[in-house]
């Protein structure tokens, strides 16, 4: 029987992926990392200025 791993049921769209940068981002304009989408789900991961988020959730 094979065990499945918090690894292997993560989802890279799906907050939750762990400490690693998820494959995800930076592949389209949406998943950019410096995105409202990145600083909400992975703010971790968030490059943009502090600023632009207030900005863009307001």
């Amino acid at each position: 029987m094979i065990e499945s791993t918090d690894r292997d049921s993560a989802s890279p769209l799906q907050p939750g992926f762990g400490s690693r940068r998820p494959p995800i981002l930076d592949t389209c304009h949406a998943l950019a990392s410096d995105s409202p989408v990145v600083a909400k789900h992975y703010p971790e991961f968030y490059t943009g200025e502090a600023n632009s988020l207030t900005t863009a959730e307001g």
